[in-house]
């Protein structure tokens, strides 16, 4: 056995020690610490235990919706007969994810949240098939800083792993910056990206909160044909025209009400292909997408699921049935019903969510209280 061999064996031993005393001792999760411990025997023990994934793995990160897109893409796979590693309690760190790997069989796919700024010691492990990005906006500015230091980060991430297909929010002018930026890193250039939004406005009341009102290549403000919230909509740059790329999965069709939402995703021809799709075919007509949620939000969270689920060949059948078993139990959307009352819980954690979540309140015409 080789010495990064030795590594290896070395790391599995005190993650299995580590996760019993946890979970037996002191009744704890075993989420995290293993996986820290492990890192420190075996620096690169992400790269050692992706073999356990036989068709590869995809990464999820952005600053809102990570944990209910990982865990719904995860289940869509499921639903499709696929076996699965996900990092599912929402330990986004690398010592959560080669937790998740190292307590492990062999599955088929690994679906895996990433904290943005620790995308770039993840992916050049990992080599991940696809990196889904699915909005950035400010948030923990005391440990993220500014927006410009996570696109920094996200950008090496993927210059580190030149084979990864980046699946982002077209809508959103931060993601597709990104976008550009990576498609320039050397080894990119034969990589394609697949951009991802809706279709047309979704006839949301506006707020002033944004994170992107300036062009990133020449500093002239944005102007609009539409905007959803935040900075994401239908935006170009009128001095050097950058804008909104074309849009390879789209919703259209979108239906908000006060207690679901239903849209199609439609592809755009060959998109799906050219992004190495093991199920193309699955695109070629619309697939209807439908749940009993509320938000704008909750749009572009199934959007990204429905276009990761597509990109790695699951049906419209796997989406639906998973969004229809979908029992959120994370503080994120999670129902209650406490003495004969309707209780939702609902995450918010930064100024664009926070105002999401009000727009869930307004919208309903019962009586309330918050």
């Amino acid at each position: 056995m080789t010495f990064m061999g030795l590594r290896y064996a070395g790391a599995r031993v005190i993650s299995a020690a580590s996760t019993w005393g946890l979970k037996h001792l002191f009744h704890r999760p075993a989420a995290n610490f293993p996986g820290k411990v492990a890192l420190y025997v075996d620096p690169r023990v992400i790269a050692d235990a992706r073999g356990k994934l036989e068709r590869g793995s995809v990464v999820v990160v952005g600053t809102n919706g990570k944990t209910t897109v990982t865990n719904l893409l995860a289940d869509v796979l499921e639903c499709a007969g696929m076996s699965v590693v996900c990092n599912c309690t929402g330990a986004n760190l690398d010592s959560g994810i080669a937790t998740s790997l190292l307590h492990a069989q062999r599955a088929d796919w690994g679906v895996f949240e990433s904290d943005e700024l620790w995308l770039a010691k993840v992916l050049p492990q990992l080599r991940a098939n696809y990196v889904v990005l699915l909005n950035l906006f400010r948030d923990q500015l005391d440990r993220c800083g500014e927006i410009d230091r996570i696109q920094d980060s996200i950008v090496g991430a993927l210059a580190s792993s030149p084979e990864t297909v980046l699946v982002y929010n077209a809508d959103d002018p931060l993601c597709a910056y990104i976008a550009e930026q990576a498609a320039q890193a050397p080894g990119r250039e034969q990589t394609p990206s697949v951009a991802f939004g809706v279709r047309e406005s979704m006839g949301l009341a506006q707020n002033t909160v944004t994170d992107a009102t300036m062009c990133q290549r020449c500093s002239t403000m944005f102007t609009y044909e539409f905007r959803q919230y935040g900075q994401l909509g239908e935006y170009v740059c009128p001095n050097c025209g950058f804008s909104r790329p074309a849009l390879d999965f789209a919703a259209e069709n979108v239906s908000l009400l006060s207690d679901r939402l239903s849209f199609e995703v439609v592809c755009a021809t060959g998109a799906a292909g050219a992004a190495g799709a093991a199920g193309a075919s699955a695109a070629e007509a619309p697939v209807p997408v439908h749940a009993a949620f509320n938000g704008a939000y909750m749009v572009y969270n199934l959007l990204a699921v429905a276009v990761g689920a597509e990109l790695v060949g699951c049906s419209a059948e796997a989406i639906q049935q998973a969004i229809d078993a979908f029992n959120p139990q994370n503080g994120r959307l999670e129902s209650f019903d406490i003495a004969g009352r309707n209780v939702l819980l609902n995450l918010a954690k930064n100024p664009t969510g926070f105002n999401q979540n009000l727009k869930i309140v307004a919208q309903d015409a019962n009586p309330k209280v918050v």
